[in-house]
């Protein structure tokens, strides 16, 4: 869709091009499906489709349930604030030990 597509060309535009937008087309209402949060199933399918290493990625998230579908993926989970400084996050993450995680 229109965001989909403005927000693909902003991260191509600052050299972070991305692979794919995950998302779950049913409503919370509809029970609590694998492809919703904090279900990992979106984050699974993306590593499948990608050759995505789980213990080698991270899931960043303004949501503890945002951290839940990562680690029920097998992926390690920071915590950011809401509308917090998603560069500031960045930079944290490239000079933290890769051993150590963030919740």
């Amino acid at each position: 869709g229109q965001i989909h597509d403005h927000f693909t060309g902003l991260a191509a535009a600052t050299g972070t091009p991305l692979l794919g937008i995950y998302s779950s087309p049913h409503h919370p209402n509809c029970g609590e499906p694998l492809s919703r949060k904090p279900g990992g199933l979106m984050i699974e399918r993306a590593c499948a489709r990608y050759g995505i290493d789980p213990a080698r990625s991270w899931m960043v998230g303004d949501k503890p349930r945002d951290l839940e579908a990562g680690e029920g993926a097998g992926v390690r989970g920071l915590l950011m604030p809401v509308n917090g400084d998603l560069l500031a996050v960045v930079d944290e993450l490239v000079y933290t030990p890769q051993w150590e995680a963030h919740v």
